[in-house]
């Protein structure tokens, strides 16, 4: 599939997203689905191996990365996006809903996991509430995930990770916890969204995890909010 970034100027008022579709055919659905519903703004289209780039030259809010036959495709492509465009939101698309696909996609970095059978309304929503900082999974997908995350791992090397924490991140990785928006985490801070998400991205070095997600089941698991 060739990639068409750039076909359409965001205007700043609607999310900006790229898709990164398994296929040309359905690179085509996505568009035509997301731009019938007036509230997102298509920059193009990319392929998954060409997306790390395309995303660090666009910017988009959110990409929307769908998982190809190979379920480890998402996760292995995920860390370059992440590295390329640590501000972009990732939401991915997948045919697989069982707890290990999911946990393998939100632990690569994924703000959200999508079912490749999801209706229209259910897509348009998970890439707004990525792109607001939120993580996009249904409840009990949702509560899978983070039963599975939160079982501790590493004992006393996971648990003094936090103590490198500065007490303004230790501020943001309990708004994190309680599922805190960047805009949130900007006003608990009270500093600009930039400096909000140097300090997300800080924290979530620090601890050595991924994604908000991560985070949030990191500091359940060891009562740090």
């Amino acid at each position: 599939m060739s990639g068409h970034a750039g076909e359409q100027a965001t205007t700043g008022s609607l999310p900006g997203v790229l898709l990164a579709p398994a296929s040309e055919l359905l690179g085509a659905v996505l568009r035509a689905a997301l731009l019938d519903t007036g509230r997102v703004e298509v920059l193009g289209l990319v392929r998954p191996e060409d997306a790390a780039g395309t995303t660090a030259a666009l910017l988009p809010d959110v990409l929307v990365l769908t998982a190809g036959r190979d379920a480890d495709s998402a996760p292995r492509l995920l860390p370059a996006v992440r590295r390329a465009a640590p501000a972009t939101a990732v939401l991915v698309l997948t045919p697989a809903a069982d707890p290990d696909t999911l946990l393998a996609v939100m632990s690569a970095g994924a703000a959200g996991c999508v079912s490749l059978d999801a209706d229209v309304p259910e897509l348009e929503q998970a890439v707004h509430s990525v792109a607001r900082g939120e993580v996009a999974l249904s409840g009990s997908r949702l509560a899978s995930v983070v039963d599975r995350l939160a079982r501790p791992t590493g004992g006393t090397e996971a648990r003094g990770r936090a103590s490198t924490l500065t007490p303004r991140e230790l501020v943001v990785l309990r708004c994190l916890a309680n599922g805190a928006t960047t805009a949130e985490i900007t006003e608990a801070l009270g500093c600009s969204p930039p400096t909000a998400r140097t300090h997300i991205q800080n924290v979530l070095g620090k601890l050595g995890v991924h994604s908000r997600l991560e985070a949030a089941a990191y500091a359940e698991a060891h009562g740090l909010w």
